[in-house]
C-alpha cells in the first residue's frame, strides 16, 4: 500500500512537470507582461511542534523545493519535497541525543487573489510523510556510538494561507503559514526508548522563499 501511494505521488509530480513543459504558455493578463505558467522555487523556515509532538520535540527547522503550474490566472497546482528536523526536549541527562525528522512529499493547490503585485492565497497540501526518529549515545563503546532508529510512512495534509509578492520580471517572494497534520503517527521519545506510537504528529510551518518563472 505504501509503495503504491509513493508511486502515485511520483506519477502526479511527473504529470505536473509534463503539463508544464507541454503547455508553457504565458499569462500576461495576470502581471501585464509575458510570464511563464511554470514556476520552481525553494523555501525555508521553522516548524513549530503542536499537539503530542510538542511534548517531545523542540522547535524544528527545514525547507522544501516547490514546483507550481498555473492552471488558470488564479489557480496554482503544486508539488513539493521537503525536509524538517526536530531535536528532543529530553536528552537522558546528556547521555544521548534524539532527533525526529520528516520528508514530506506533497501535492496540492492554492487559489490566488490577484491584486497588483500582492497576491494573498489560500490552499492545501496532501501526501506522504517519511518519518524517522533516532537516538544516538553521546559516549562510545569500543570506538563507536550506540544508535537506534525507527522509520514510518504516513499520510498527512496541511491547510495553508500565504502571500506572494511579484518582483518583475520573473521572481515572486512567497511567504506562507501551514498547519501540517499527520494523523495516527509519531515517535514516542520517553525513558530513552524510541518507538512508533499511535499519537498524532502536527506542526505549524512558517516558511519564506522565492519562486522563479521558467
Amino acid at each position: 500500500m505504501k509503495r503504491h501511494a509513493c508511486a502515485l505521488l511520483i506519477f502526479a509530480v511527473l504529470l505536473f512537470a509534463a503539463a508544464g513543459s507541454a503547455y508553457g504558455q504565458t499569462y500576461g493578463q495576470t502581471y501585464g507582461e509575458s510570464y511563464s505558467k511554470v514556476l520552481v522555487g525553494i523555501q525555508a523556515g521553522m516548524a513549530i511542534p503542536t499537539g503530542d509532538l510538542s511534548d517531545r520535540a523542540k522547535l524544528g527547522w527545514g525547507g522544501q523545493g516547490n514546483f507550481e503550474y498555473m492552471a488558470t490566472q488564479n489557480l496554482s497546482l503544486m508539488a513539493s519535497v521537503g525536509y524538517y528536523l526536530w531535536g528532543a526536549k529530553n536528552d537522558l541527562l546528556g547521555l544521548a541525543d534524539f532527533t525526529f525528522s520528516t520528508i514530506p512529499v506533497l501535492i496540492g493547490a492554492k487559489y490566488l487573489f490577484m491584486e497588483g503585485d500582492l497576491h494573498p492565497y489560500l490552499g492545501a497540501d496532501l501526501g506522504v510523510h517519511f518519518l524517522n526518529t533516532k537516538i544516538k549515545s553521546s559516549f562510545s563503546i569500543l570506538g563507536s556510538n550506540l544508535e537506534e532508529s525507527n522509520s514510518d510512512t504516513k499520510f498527512g495534509f496541511a491547510p495553508m494561507a500565504g502571500l506572494r509578492v511579484h518582483m518583475p520580471p520573473n521572481v515572486d517572494l512567497d511567504f506562507n503559514v501551514s498547519y501540517n497534520i499527520i494523523p495516527s503517527s509519531g515517535s514516542d521519545i520517553t525513558s530513552g526508548v524510541i518507538s512508533t506510537s499511535s499519537s498524532s504528529s502536527s506542526y505549524v510551518g512558517i516558511i519564506i522563499g522565492v519562486l522563479i518563472a521558467l
